[in-house]
């Protein structure tokens, strides 16, 4: 904001000078147009696990990989004549991911950036291994504590687009394992921005 003031530069009758001052408002945005960041996280929803993200922003594009380890598990008797197989299976699910997008800034401290990617699904334990190739839309919002720390939300669909014979097999008995491959999450964390 400039403001235009009137300044007596001495108190004698010599003619007074305008001179032009401009105000600090700490106007300057703390998220980065051009930036990189590493995030730890939870996600909840149908695949409840922990992780990590790395991204960056290009302008206003946003490209992210990430990597989430399920918390929960599904036990499932997994029966097979021909191997003689009939045990109880504890089945673990592991999520990569990567996702582009594109950054709208909010006010100084906010961004949303709405996210398009795919994934993949792991689901595994002694017996039983298998995995899914997923579609994912979703939006990050982050919010800047400071130039390189902030927290971030991330609401995602992801869609099982492609599943190998055993994990649609396993996911027409168990719910839980469907919903790894198609449901809905929320991912919070924490990030580091450089």
């Amino acid at each position: 904001v400039d403001v235009n003031a009137t300044l007596d530069l001495n108190k004698t009758d010599k003619p007074k000078k305008d001179v032009t001052a401009k105000k600090s408002d700490n106007s300057e945005s703390l998220l980065k147009r051009n930036a990189m960041y590493i995030q730890a996280g939870a996600q909840v929803g149908t695949l409840m696990g922990a992780g990590a993200n790395i991204g960056g922003y290009i302008g206003n594009f946003n490209v992210e990989a990430s990597f989430t380890m399920g918390l929960t598990s599904d036990k499932l008797y997994a029966i097979s004549s021909s191997e003689n197989i009939n045990s109880l299976e504890e089945l673990k699910p592991m999520c990569f991911g990567g996702r582009v997008g594109y950054g709208i800034m909010v006010g100084k401290r906010m961004r949303i950036t709405p996210q398009v990617g795919v994934s993949a699904v792991s689901v595994k334990d002694d017996v039983i291994q298998t995995s899914a190739l997923c579609a994912t839309v979703g939006v990050r919002a982050e919010y800047a504590f400071s130039r390189h720390f902030g927290v971030s939300a991330t609401g995602e669909g992801c869609f099982a687009v492609s599943k190998k014979d055993a994990f649609e097999k396993v996911a027409e008995v168990s719910s839980k394992v469907k919903g790894w491959g198609t449901g809905g999450n929320l991912r919070l964390g924490i990030y580091v921005a450089f």
